[in-house]
């Protein structure tokens, strides 16, 4: 997609970003390390589906007139057959189409589709769930069983190519339960479903119900009364009926906008637990879901980034409040005072991964807007890099933020048009010493470099972990170059001509990526010289090999010194280059059609 300041007669504005309505990182799916995007034409319409690997940044297939919502990996066991089957969903009225998730392949047609896609959850194997609600009824819809039921054989996973399948075929199960007119589904974990219909406006009283996922039985049903004005205001949040706004450990959370207050109930038997929490303080903290991001429950704790530029955490089973993390102060850059999150958190390896955004932004776009990597525990910063990187704010399943799988991160920066992927980079390590002989108790010098081996930065210096933001944003954003960055450590060790191991020491790469040490060789003979990188929470592992040769001379046993750091020349002779490490990668994505990728640091 274009991104950034469009120049010319247009002077300082910028292009649409789509933040508004029109999500460009969409959905996005990644399964097998490939990641599945849909590709904008226009402001909504979709021109095709990419598949772009998350390692590299390589297109592996375009297909025109496709797109998907998500993805499904279904897990198949029998005593024939035993495996995973990875597939992508579309859909074209109340049809949905299966596609292959290796080759974009259409596989077959689930036809006269009462339910939506967007709803679904997942089985513990995979299978695609829809639960629905009436007013006097519940039932589930099973994927799994429209294929089965499609099929004469149970024991083999046969999606028919071409073939129609009815889905009416797949409701598992549609059981009766007491008449409440009204009520709507507000969130379902696998286990039970909470249900909400608002008893009285203008009272603030609302009824809440609970029912098994397993067999559509009600579990209990509780009037809420008095709650504070603002718990229905517009119904910001899109999934979420009447204010209900996570769900998770067994506990769902209602919010307040009114208040910017949270409560905390029992989701198998709907008693408070907790609440009201103590407000915010920030006005702003209203957008607590809807324009802001949708809470998210992980590792016992409720997390909710707002509009106050705050990531607000609590015990999810007490209520205690936890830990607040700022964006601290914009000055007058933003409306805010602060910046903004706006878009969806991403909880992942004890991290959350939430990028600062706005609902909808002028141009140009203000400066300062950041992703930002926070400890889940303790709430401490790890890393933040610029860039626009949320999607829109209304509704959950709009607030496209970064997505994780392998190790990797990735998500679109719209300020520029280019979706990033973090994650650690591939290394080459060099080593060289004198390749002609040189007399017995001579000091010699063993120098070499280590590289960024990353597609977008390939054969840049390797830079310490505590340079990497400022380091990348020059490399890949057009920011200054960062005057004050270290390279990293380079471990020297050396074979002498009896077997005997020497550690000549460790030493560090420069901003260049330079390195060099200097040693006396105790024998005469032949050295085999091994450089080691270690590898880094940035980079992964690489090393190097030479030889060289110290004539013969009437001492027998050099004093060997303690090593010494040498100043690098400019430049190195290089004789064996080995690389060890798994391949990593960094390629910018330019029109959504690459991807970069950039070192996470942890």
């Amino acid at each position: 997609m274009s991104g950034g300041l469009i120049g010319g007669e247009f002077d300082s504005k910028g292009y649409y970003t789509g933040m508004s309505y029109e999500n460009k990182w969409d959905p996005p799916v990644i399964m097998n390390g490939k990641l599945y995007y849909n590709q904008p034409l226009g402001s909504s319409a979709k021109l095709g589906l990419a598949c772009v690997d998350i390692r590299t940044g390589d297109e592996l297939w375009f297909k025109e007139n496709t797109t998907i919502v998500m993805g499904q990996i279904y897990n198949f066991e029998s005593p024939n057959q035993h495996g995973g089957h990875a597939y992508l969903w579309g859909t074209s009225g109340t049809t949905w189409k299966m596609y292959d998730a290796f080759t974009g392949g259409p596989i077959l047609d689930i036809v006269n589709a009462a339910g939506s896609l967007s709803n679904v959850i997942y089985s513990p194997n995979g299978d695609m769930l829809i639960y629905s609600l009436g007013a006097d009824w519940v039932a589930l819809w099973n994927s799994s069983r429209v294929f089965e039921l499609s099929q004469s054989d149970p024991w083999s996973w046969r999606p028919p190519t071409g073939g129609s399948l009815d889905w009416q075929k797949g409701i598992q199960w549609n059981v009766t339960v007491p008449a409440i007119p009204g009520q709507q589904m507000a969130y379902c974990d696998g286990e039970v479903i909470i249900a909400s219909v608002t008893t009285s406006s203008t009272l603030n009283t609302y009824t809440h119900m609970g029912y098994s996922a397993k067999t559509g039985e009600r579990l209990w049903i509780q009037n809420r009364t008095n709650l504070p004005a603002g718990f229905t205001t517009t119904n910001l949040g899109g999934a979420f009926a009447s204010g209900i706004g996570a769900m998770g450990s067994g506990v769902y959370v209602l919010f307040t906008m009114g208040t910017m207050q949270w409560w905390g109930y029992d989701a198998y038997t709907g008693e408070q637990l907790w609440g009201p929490t103590e407000p915010y303080t920030d006005a702003w903290g209203m957008y607590a879901w809807g324009l802001g991001s949708p809470a998210l429950i992980a590792y016992d704790k409720l997390y909710a980034a707002t509009f106050d530029g705050m990531v607000h955490c609590y015990d999810v089973k007490t209520g205690d409040h936890l830990w607040d993390y700022t964006t601290g102060s914009s000055g007058f850059e933003t409306p805010y005072g602060t910046w903004p999150f706006s878009g969806g958190l991403t909880v992942a390896d004890g991290k959350i991964y939430v990028g600062t955004s706005e609902h909808s932004p002028n141009t140009p776009l203000w400066r300062g807007e950041k992703l930002h990597c926070i400890d889940a525990e303790t709430g401490e910063g790890i890393w933040t890099i610029r860039g626009w990187f949320n999607g829109p704010g209304i509704g959950d399943k709009l607030c496209a933020g970064p997505a994780v799988a392998d190790g990797y991160l990735l998500g679109l920066n719209v300020a520029d048009g280019q979706i990033y992927s973090f994650g650690k980079g591939k290394t080459a390590t060099t080593v060289s010493a004198p390749q002609t002989a040189v007399p017995a108790g001579t000091e010699i010098l063993i120098q070499g470099t280590v590289t960024d081996q990353s597609p977008a930065a390939k054969d840049t210096p390797a830079i310490a972990d505590g340079c990497m933001t400022e380091w990348m944003e020059y490399l890949h954003m057009q920011k200054p170059k960062p005057t004050d960055i270290s390279g990293v450590m380079v471990h020297l060790t050396a074979i002498d001509p009896n077997g005997n191991f020497h550690d000549i020491g460790t030493t560090i790469s420069d901003e260049l990526g330079n390195y060099a040490i200097d040693w006396i060789p105790p024998v005469s003979g032949t050295y085999k010289v091994t450089a080691t990188f270690e590898g880094s929470n940035s980079y992964f592992s690489s090393q190097a090999g030479t030889y060289f040769i110290v004539s013969q001379s009437a001492s027998a046993d050099i004093t060997q010194p303690s090593p010494t750091l040498a100043v690098p020349p400019p430049t190195s002779a290089f004789s064996t280059t080995t690389y060890v490490g798994i391949a990593i990668a960094v390629v910018v994505i330019i029109a959504a059609a690459a991807a970069l990728i950039l070192r996470k640091r942890k």
